[in-house]
């Protein structure tokens, strides 16, 4: 009953690699391993890399049961204690720190995990209940690698742990890519992998391919019904899918993220997953969002719906309030639904609140607004983005392009509906940037009694962004 998941690392101050891989399942199947292993090809004389449960999450949706309605829950974890569909696991795997000697060939260390089995009621593909999944993430070198260090961390998925939505809905997919060296990220439709069998890594015989239902493919993994169901359409900048469907069912998904620095590229890794979509019954409605600026960008650019591009100085602090309403009903209780706030982004700090407690402090931080002491709010939320970002958010330390960085957050304004809560998100793409100074204005240039040149000039306002001082050049040659 696996779901899914993705395989990615970090490096370590010491160069050492801590390897992660997240597994998704149902939890009416059995109950996610306890350790696991990352087997690793192409290296001289690593070939396996043990991995041990450290965290597991109940990642099912919240909402409000009345009279009739399901709750999706995973009880205590333990095998077969799901309710349904939306009833999923989210276990993490890390590895202590290993080191990898050498640096890796062009073709890449590949590292793939390999689990048996899928969901059997997946309606796009073929025996999928005899399908296995395969996860993959390959390293590559670079103009940057050393022997045995780690230059790089690979890109991580932090959008969506469980993809469920109701028919009938316009809904947007998040898998929010994010890598902490801020390299460029690209990301692509890719076919999900089979078990992995006996020999080494030679796609895609070995991991082989899913076998797709007739009408089903790689960018074709949710229904098409002309008039009815619009075709999944890929973000290749953020990884955001946009989605319409009335067919209800499950339905097997797979992304590949590229991160490319100075042109050259760096990593791939993949997320597959499944995406549920149910028959919800009476209409729900997602709240109403809306944002306002506190403190004005540079500039701001409509990217798409819920989509922003935004360009900000450091050492300037940046903020903007995300409002939400919802005038609905929950129909089982008969009470106004609850609307609550979901972020995601790699340098928001420690639940929401702490600015130090991110890979690359000052963290931005969100913090409740309009007089509410929490993030979750009866009809009314309301919470407050804020960020002061620093020089050295301009660029990190590998890269040769110092102008601008940068970084997405993802906001999500979630209601109490049972059995599928409906949300509308906001994705901000922000970019810190240096401001070049105006050249200074030159006022009165005269010459004294001794040819000695006097020079008087207006000097620019310091915009804060690295000016360090003015030089004046001259030429004893007259001619």
């Amino acid at each position: 009953h696996i779901t899914g998941g993705s395989l990615h690392w970090y490096c370590q101050g010491n160069g050492q690699y801590v390897f992660e891989v997240i597994l998704y399942r149902h939890c009416d199947g059995i109950t996610t391993p306890s350790t696991l292993n990352v087997t690793a090809h192409n290296h001289p004389s690593v070939s396996s890399i043990p991995l041990t449960k450290v965290a597991s999450y109940d990642v099912s949706p919240d909402c409000t049961a009345g009279p009739g309605q399901i709750a999706f829950s995973c009880g205590s974890m333990g095998g077969g204690q799901g309710n349904g569909i939306g009833a999923i696991e989210k276990a993490v795997y890390q590895s202590a720190p290993v080191s990898l000697p050498g640096v890796p060939p062009a073709t890449g260390w590949i590292f793939t995990h390999t689990q048996c089995c899928r969901n059997s009621s997946i309606d796009n593909l073929i025996g999928a209940a005899s399908s296995g999944s395969t996860l993959v993430a390959m390293m590559f070198p670079n103009s940057g690698s050393v022997a045995g260090q780690c230059t790089d961390n690979s890109p991580v998925y932090l959008g969506d742990d469980n993809v469920l939505f109701c028919e009938n809905e316009s809904v947007v997919i998040s898998t929010l890519p994010t890598d902490t060296d801020a390299d460029s990220l690209y990301t692509s439709w890719s076919h999900p992998y089979d078990f992995f069998g006996q020999g080494g890594w030679n796609p895609p015989a070995n991991p082989g391919n899913v076998t797709y239902a007739s009408g089903y493919g790689m960018s074709a993994s949710l229904p098409v019904i002309p008039g009815s169901n619009t075709g999944a359409v890929l973000n290749h900048a953020t990884g955001q899918i946009s989605y319409s469907s009335v067919t209800a069912g499950e339905f097997v998904m797979c992304v590949e993220t590229e991160s490319w620095r100075n042109g050259e590229l760096m990593a791939k890794v993949r997320k597959d997953w499944t995406a549920s979509i149910l028959s919800c019954g009476a209409g729900n409605n997602p709240p109403i969002t809306t944002f306002s600026l506190v403190s004005q960008p540079l500039q701001i650019d409509t990217a798409g719906m819920n989509h922003y591009r935004l360009w900000i100085e450091p050492n300037a602090p940046f903020q903007f309030d995300y409002l939400a309403s919802d005038s609905d009903i929950n129909p089982g209780t008969a009470t106004p639904q609850v609307v609550a706030l979901e972020a995601r982004g790699a340098l928001l700090g420690t639940n929401w609140m702490d600015s130090s407690s991110c890979a690359n402090p000052p963290c931005a931080t969100i913090v409740p607004a309009g007089g509410q002491s929490g993030y979750a709010n009866v009809m009314n939320n309301q919470v407050s983005f804020r960020w002061n970002p620093g020089v050295h958010h301009l660029s990190n330390p590998f890269t040769n392009d110092p102008i601008e960085s940068p970084y997405s957050f993802e906001l999500l304004m979630v209601d109490d509906y049972c059995s599928v809560p409906a949300r509308d998100q906001l994705l901000m793409e922000i970019f810190v940037v240096i401001v070049p100074p105006m050249a200074p204005l030159m006022v009165n240039i005269q010459l004294d009694a001794n040819l000695d040149a006097m020079i008087q000039w207006s000097a620019p306002s310091d915009t804060g962004s690295g000016l360090n001082g003015m030089f004046v050049y001259h030429n004893t040659d007259a001619n």
